[in-house]
């Protein structure tokens, strides 16, 4: 296992041997903790990591103004941007090749099930007990002997090293799942990213807090949020699947069902996206195909409704675009182009991932839209083709005649011939 300290890259350790210095100063103590200890237990350590969180125990707005010192001291040096939370008592540092997060050790009370925390300064232990799993409840002190490559001692009040160590996903206390139902969702991408098994107990509660009516549509920005991380994963078809199995999908939507085939069709999204849309975010095609599976019904609700659960305008484009289709299911490829050149690509790598649709919608994507009619508009005033709507009926009933293959593809000749005939009719 690579010492602790010698994990981070060379500029990692400049900044968090300022930090710890900075710390000292200002009478504070700072610790290394959740997901970086974890995985450095777990010996998941590729290279440096490039999210930093930290904690600081020192009373009110700790991590803040050490997080105001560290950015004076390296700021202009590192061209790295402070981004402050004042509600709650964290600051981020983004630096060029990592993100150092800056937090305060802090308790958090919640005024409902799902609702944002309200925070106040807390002791290292405290801020552990807030925690959601064991295994994220972890800590390193760090000083400038850890930094060195000294040995660390790993602080571990609830048996977080034991439950790495036999493989188990276990809640800090009961209760947990019902005080903020998106830990579901983490509980079950930790589950499959570590290839841990979730505690019988907690199953019992997660299943527990479902069945109850206040986490229907719970929607918002925080789970929104879940959504895309766990879309981000590599094993994101996995990590829904066992949503659903759940009944956790009803977070979203009481009706909310994943799509027919939905792990053959992360993978096709995954190709896909290689092949048509490199520059999307896979994230963000993964997390519309899951709320692709609402139901119709959901765009009808009133606009309150529609904002709590938050179907997109995309997945109206979406519906559009497949009740086109099977309205009048396109024959030859100029229908093909006919009906889908409107629709954005997101929006036709959806629409392809239905066995009824699919290869129209490769054919498009993959051949059709890249035929462009064999003459210009300026080779159509050169014929003598009049101005105006015209000339865009002529342009494209020669794509068309390409596409359906009537006229040869990149014939000038055979082009102009036709379009002869078309001004003497």
């Amino acid at each position: 296992m690579t010492h602790f300290g010698l994990w981070f890259s060379a500029t990692q350790r400049q900044v968090l041997t300022q930090a710890v210095a900075i710390a000292q100063d200002q009478k504070t103590e700072l610790y290394a903790i959740g997901g970086i200890v974890r995985d450095w237990v777990l010996g998941h350590t590729p290279g440096p990591p490039t999210d930093l969180d930290l904690v600081v125990a020192g009373g009110e707005q700790a991590g803040i103004h050490l997080a105001v010192a560290l950015d004076w001291a390296l700021g202009e040096e590192m061209g790295c941007r402070l981004v402050r939370h004042e509600k709650f008592q964290t600051a981020e540092l983004l630096f060029p090749e990592f993100t150092l997060d800056l937090a305060t050790a802090r308790q958090e009370t919640y005024a409902y099930p799902g609702a944002n925390p309200q925070v106040c300064a807390a002791s290292l232990w405290q801020d552990l007990a807030r925690r959601d799993f064991t295994i994220n409840a972890l800590a390193i002190a760090l000083t400038p002997a850890v930094l060195a490559g000294a040995e660390p001692e790993v602080v571990d009040r609830f048996g977080g090293l034991a439950d790495l160590r036999f493989k188990i996903l276990r809640p800090l206390r009961a209760g947990s799942f019902r005080e903020d139902p998106r830990r579901i969702f983490r509980a079950v991408r930790f589950a499959v990213r570590l290839g841990l098994a979730i505690a019988p107990e907690a199953l019992t509660e997660i299943h527990t807090t479902l069945a109850s009516d206040d986490f229907v549509g719970l929607g918002g920005s925080r789970l929104r949020a879940e959504l895309t991380y766990c879309a981000r994963e590599p094993r994101a078809a996995k990590i829904f699947t066992g949503l659903a199995s759940l009944g956790a999908l009803r977070c979203f939507h009481p009706h909310l069902a994943l799509p027919q085939n939905f792990t053959r069709g992360v993978s096709r999204l995954r190709r896909w996206q290689r092949y048509f849309t490199p520059q999307e975010e896979l994230a963000d095609l993964i997390g519309r195909w899951v709320l692709a599976g609402l139901p119709a019904a959901a765009l009808t609700a009133s606009p309150t409704d529609l904002e709590r659960n938050f179907p997109p305008p995309w997945l109206s484009d979406l519906r559009d675009c497949q009740r086109l289709m099977d309205a009048t299911p396109p024959h030859s490829p100029s229908q093909v182009v006919l009906w889908l050149q409107n629709c954005s690509i997101p929006t036709l790598l959806l629409t392809g991932q239905s066995l009824q649709w699919r290869p129209a919608v490769w054919r498009y994507l993959s051949t059709y839209r890249h035929v462009a009619a064999p003459l210009t508009g300026h080779d159509l005033i050169a014929l003598g083709c009049p101005r105006g709507k015209a000339m865009g009926t002529v342009l494209w009933q020669l794509r068309a005649a390409v596409l359906d293959g009537t006229l040869p593809m990149g014939d000038r000749a055979a082009a102009c011939q036709w379009v002869h005939t078309w001004l003497q009719t």
